[in-house]
């Protein structure tokens, strides 16, 4: 069953909705066997555009999005070392070709060094097992979720986003835009930006955010080339990608 819940976090007239609908367990557990298989030597497109569709049929009626799991995926995995891929993500989402779900796995493949599964990790214990917090801070006074940010306590910071307030987001972002490096000039820019993308868990972009802002530079893939899949490649034959 499906479950959500909103809450709107508003900053300057500018609002993000938090739409923390429960993902069922089935769901999560085939996007992460859609991860491992990206992960295999000799892994074809279909299989895992197989694995996606799986996703959506076992997880009841959360979503007949396509595109719903590969964005959990993306997020999940790729996102704090490939954010160039979010906007590539939103176009083909957006366009909605026929191939467009071929060719994001194509390029996730092709991508599949530049990985890490903290955001999972966060996630897992935050959201699936409904993990409490690991740090409190009884004499702090201001926003924790900044406390436990700053203090690189991520299963708390996790937790807290589930439990985020409109206060604590707002805070949350305007910190981010003061002390941290970022393209983004404004807090309303960030919010522009995430309101933007077609994936509703804003939520779950917030958690990867968090983990991206403390990945270092270097390990950061930039490259901006997305590549469309060949008729080659859309065929069953495996191929060992880089």
């Amino acid at each position: 069953m499906k479950v959500t819940v909103y809450c709107y976090t508003i900053y300057k007239y500018k609002i993000i909705s938090l739409n923390k609908m429960s993902y069922h367990q089935n769901f999560v557990h085939h996007c992460e066997a859609l991860y491992n298989k990206i992960q295999e030597n000799g892994t074809t497109i279909q299989e895992c555009l197989n694995i996606t569709t799986t996703a959506l049929s076992d997880s009841g009626d959360i979503h007949d999005d396509i595109y719903e799991p590969l964005w959990f995926v993306y997020y999940m995995f790729f996102a704090i070392h490939n954010p160039k891929m979010e906007d590539y993500i939103q176009k083909k989402s957006t366009t909605g070709g026929s191939q467009n779900p071929h060719d994001i796995i194509n390029n996730m493949l092709k991508r599949r060094k530049y990985t890490s599964t903290i955001v999972f990790q966060l996630y897992t214990h935050a959201y699936t097992n409904q993990g409490n917090v690991s740090h409190i801070y009884p004499k702090y006074k201001d926003n924790i979720l900044i406390k436990s940010f700053r203090e690189n306590h991520l299963k708390t910071t996790a937790v807290l986003l589930r439990r985020a307030t409109a206060d604590s987001i707002s805070a949350f972002l305007e910190y981010i835009i003061t002390t941290q490096p970022t393209n983004l000039q404004s807090t309303a820019a960030i919010v522009n930006k995430i309101n933007t993308i077609n994936y509703k868990r804003k939520d779950i972009i917030l958690l990867a955010l968090v983990c991206y802002m403390k990945v270092d530079e270097s390990e950061i893939n930039k490259k901006n080339i997305f590549i469309t899949a060949t008729a080659e490649e859309l065929n069953l034959k495996g191929f060992n990608y880089p």
